[in-house]
């Protein structure tokens, strides 16, 4: 897996939540939502995002990225912060 990229395309993703409203995103909460990236070069990526909300009304989306190799799984995570 090349790092740079999985990361690149992990942040790139999560930063489209940002578009969503924090009403939108209290709705998708607790749930998980599932993607597959194909790279030019054919690398598949498998990301999974969880919106979660603290009891400030700060809402969390966790993302996670892994490229499906089972040899040398690696997995990435980052995390986007919103609130009011």
């Amino acid at each position: 897996m090349d790092r740079v990229e999985a990361y690149s395309i992990l942040n790139s993703e999560l930063n489209l939540f940002s578009g969503y409203s924090l009403e939108e995103l209290e709705i998708m909460e607790g749930e998980e939502i599932e993607t597959e990236i194909t790279t030019n070069e054919g690398t598949m990526y498998s990301l999974s995002f969880k919106v979660e909300k603290s009891q400030n009304r700060v809402i969390s989306v966790k993302g996670s990225i892994h490229d499906n190799n089972s040899f040398k799984f690696e997995l990435l995570e980052e995390s986007l912060t919103l609130s009011r």
